[in-house]
C-alpha cells in the first residue's frame, strides 16, 4: 500500500469528554488534523489544555467521544480493542517523560519486550534489541538495570524499545522533562535523525517552545482546542 501522499493521522472533529462524578469536563472540543508520512509534529500548550489527552487518542490508548480518528488507514473510533491492541503493538512506539522502563528488567530485556508480544524468536530479538542499543550509543549498557543508568540513557533505552517492532507513528510524552538541557538537546537530535532517516512520523508534547522547535510544524493548543498550527521557526 502506498502511503506517501495520503495522510497517516486523520482527525475530524475529535472530542473528549471525562466525567468526574455527574459532571462533565471537556478535554477535547472539536480537534482536526492530517499529518502527512515523514512529518514530526510539535504539540504546545499549558497544563490542562488536552495534549496528552490528544496522544492518547491518536495512540489507540483512549477513545474519542465523538469524531474520526483514522490511523494507518485504520478507523480507530469503530475498531474493536483486539484491533486497538494490534495498532498500538505493530504501528505505534511510545517515548514517555519518565521512561517507563521495567525496574528488574535489563535494557536489553526493556527493548525485547514489544517483540515478545509479537511473537519474534528469542534470538532475532535479542540481536535487534543489541542493534537498536548500539545505534543509539548504548550497546555498551545493555546488561544494565534501569537504576544503574542515567536519565538520557534510560530515556535512549526508551527509544530503542520504542523502535523495536518498527512502528510507523512515534507518540513522545514530554521525553525531555526530566532531563538537563545538554541531555534533552542530545534525545532530541535523536528524534530528528529517526525522523529524517526512517521517516517515521513523530507526534511530540512538550510544554517547552524551544523544544517543540525541532519539529517541522507546532501544533499550539488552549483548552481543548488548537488555537495555532504553524510551520516550526527552525524551519523557514
Amino acid at each position: 500500500m502506498d502511503n506517501d501522499h495520503k495522510s497517516n493521522i486523520i482527525l475530524k472533529n475529535i472530542q473528549k469528554t471525562y466525567l468526574l462524578g455527574k459532571q462533565s469536563v471537556p478535554a477535547l472540543r472539536g480537534i482536526d488534523i492530517e499529518i502527512k508520512r515523514g512529518e514530526f509534529i510539535g504539540v504546545t500548550g499549558p497544563s490542562g489544555c488536552g495534549k496528552t489527552t490528544l496522544l492518547n487518542l491518536i495512540g489507540a490508548i483512549d477513545k474519542a467521544t465523538r469524531g474520526t480518528i483514522i490511523v494507518n488507514n485504520i478507523n480507530l473510533t469503530t475498531a474493536s480493542d483486539n484491533t486497538l491492541a494490534d495498532i498500538r503493538l505493530k504501528h505505534i512506539g511510545f517515548i514517555f517523560q519518565f521512561y517507563n522502563l521495567l525496574s528488574y528488567f535489563t535494557a536489553r530485556e526493556n527493548v525485547e519486550m514489544p517483540m515478545t508480544f509479537l511473537g519474534v524468536p528469542k534470538k532475532k530479538r535479542r540481536t535487534r534489541a543489541k542493534e537498536l542499543l548500539s545505534s543509539l550509543g548504548i550497546g555498551d549498557r545493555a546488561d544494565h538495570l534501569p537504576s544503574e543508568l542515567s536519565g538520557g540513557e534510560q530515556q535512549r533505552v526508551a527509544i530503542a524499545r520504542a523502535l523495536a517492532n518498527n512502528p510507523s507513528i512515534i507518540l513522545a510524552d514530554e521525553p525531555t522533562g526530566d532531563l538537563d538541557s545538554v541531555t534533552g538537546e542530545e534525545i532530541m537530535n535523536i528524534l530528528v535523525d529517526l525522523n529524517k532517516e526512517r521517516g517515521v512520523i513523530i507526534v511530540l508534547v512538550t510544554h517547552d517552545p524551544p523544544t517543540a522547535q525541532y519539529a517541522d510544524r507546532i501544533l499550539s493548543m488552549h483548552d481543548g482546542k488548537i488555537v495555532k498550527d504553524i510551520i516550526s521557526p527552525l524551519k523557514t
